[in-house]
């Protein structure tokens, strides 16, 4: 029972490290993307 409890916190806090890695690739992804159409909005 014990170790069972032990494996699931364990693949939690995988998941959520895994998944906080994405977001903040999405992020940082997203704000690159908003970023370079601005910059092209403003050469034209």
């Amino acid at each position: 029972m014990v170790k069972s409890s032990m494996y699931s916190e364990k693949t939690n806090h995988l998941w959520y490290k895994y998944y906080g890695l994405f977001v903040r690739m999405y992020i940082t992804y997203q704000q690159s993307y908003l970023s370079q159409i601005n910059t092209r909005q403003t050469s034209f």
